[in-house]
């Protein structure tokens, strides 16, 4: 696994508003930003949660499990803005933005390819900022 990492989990919990800093184990080295993660919250509970950054190691829990791939970590911050900007707890951003079901592959990216050359053929013929390239306004009557 290499040198040890911790990630800093935001639980699914509404009621507790607070992240925590959980340990990257070897059973759950492919955790990123993000993804859904089972944590040992309590002595008698589970709960799931976001990792939303990475840390150095602390001297706390281990992760539990994996569970699957949450939002992408180029959103946390818009969800970070919006539990800031509404007064909302950053777990019920999460949870909205999270799959409904658990995801734990994903289909393969597509081919990149060349646009056709209708498409391109007339990409040239206007400049931006010309007359042609602005919509003209009709007055109301």
């Amino acid at each position: 696994m290499g040198a040890a990492r911790a990630v800093r989990i935001v639980t699914e919990v509404a009621a507790v508003d607070r992240p925590f800093d959980y340990l990257v184990t070897e059973r759950t080295d492919r955790v990123a930003v993000g993804d859904r993660v089972r944590v040992d919250f309590t002595a008698a509970r589970f709960a799931a949660g976001s990792p939303a950054k990475r840390r150095s190691p602390p001297t706390s829990k281990p992760l539990t499990k994996w569970l699957g791939y949450g939002p992408p970590a180029s959103l946390l911050e818009l969800l970070t803005w919006a539990s800031e900007r509404w007064y909302s707890p950053l777990s019920r951003f999460l949870v909205s933005s999270s799959p409904k079901r658990l995801i734990t592959d994903l289909p393969p990216a597509p081919e990149a390819k060349a646009l056709a050359t209708a498409v391109l053929s007339g990409v040239y013929d206007v400049e931006p900022g010309s007359s042609k390239s602005r919509r003209r306004r009709t007055p109301w009557r």
